[in-house]
């Protein structure tokens, strides 16, 4: 069993176009939705 915790994934962080952007942050976007999608609700107890 786990669980998941995603930290500051706010847009301003993670867009290119945000207040305060992180370079190269909007690269983890795509592999974060993917990765969070593949949880299983049978192994994963919290998101």
């Amino acid at each position: 069993m786990r669980f998941v915790v995603v930290v500051d994934t706010q847009a301003d962080f993670i867009r290119e176009k945000g207040a305060l952007p992180v370079p190269g942050a909007e690269a983890l976007i795509a592999p974060m939705k993917a990765w969070l999608a593949s949880l299983g609700p049978a192994q994963t107890a919290g998101v």
